[in-house]
């Protein structure tokens, strides 16, 4: 099963937001699957969503931000 490594840890910044703790994905089981791994100090702006439709995905919604920074470091 797919699955997150640790819990996503984040310091905001103006317009963009850094990890501050290395963060990764399981694609399929873990230890069998791919692991996609984002750096410490990877610089994401979350989602990138009209202002208008942060209602429905509000970017710095935790249940959606790790799969933001993820978005943003495999683009």
């Amino acid at each position: 099963v797919s699955s997150f490594t640790a819990p996503l840890h984040l310091t905001p910044g103006g317009a963009l937001w850094r990890t501050s703790r290395p963060f990764g994905f399981w694609f399929g089981a873990v230890d069998r699957g791919w692991l996609i791994e984002v750096p410490d100090g990877f610089e994401t702006d979350l989602g990138s969503i009209p202002r208008w439709l942060w209602w429905l995905l509000p970017r710095d919604d935790p249940r959606f931000a790790a799969a933001f920074v993820l978005h943003d470091w495999l683009c």
